[in-house]
């Protein structure tokens, strides 16, 4: 097998993996009437991990861009899981904050998040578990890295 070719599968299958994780795990949560998308659910378990994060700072943590987290902040809001509080320092900053029906959202869904999560990673020692995040950071920090380096050049 060439190198070009190798690369190209590895890429494909990184890329192939993630995309069949996020149906899975969005078919999951439309079986348990979750009422809320895994893009949601990933900004809601973002911010309940840290409350009081900018957009941007949540932005940076879910490596979705500003538009799409203003989308989703808009539609927890509206699902009253999630409320903005403007930041006392800069009235043009907002904390984003759970409510009391976000957390009680995520302590109901906690647990089959976690079983799948557990399903889906099945026959993972921990060991591999290092490795993969070991790789999947160092994969993340080289494209860190170059978007950086092109910004520069720029």
């Amino acid at each position: 097998m060439n190198a070009t070719f190798a690369t190209e599968v590895r890429g494909y299958l990184i890329e192939r993996t993630a995309k069949r994780l996020k149906r899975a795990f969005q078919q999951t949560l439309a079986e348990m009437d979750a009422d809320i998308t895994a893009d949601q659910w990933v900004v809601l378990d973002v911010v309940m991990r840290e409350e009081g994060l900018s957009q941007q700072e949540i932005g940076q943590a879910t490596a979705k861009d500003r538009p799409t987290v203003t989308r989703i902040l808009d539609k927890l809001e509206r699902k009253g899981l999630l409320k903005r509080t403007t930041d006392p320092e800069d009235r043009r900053k907002f904390g984003i904050f759970s409510t009391p029906a976000g957390r009680r959202k995520v302590r109901t869904l906690l647990p089959r998040i976690e079983a799948f999560r557990l399903t889906h990673f099945d026959g993972l020692s921990n060991q591999d578990m290092r490795d993969l995040m070991r790789i999947l950071d160092k994969i993340n920090a080289n494209i860190s890295s170059s978007e950086s380096t092109n910004h520069a050049l720029s």
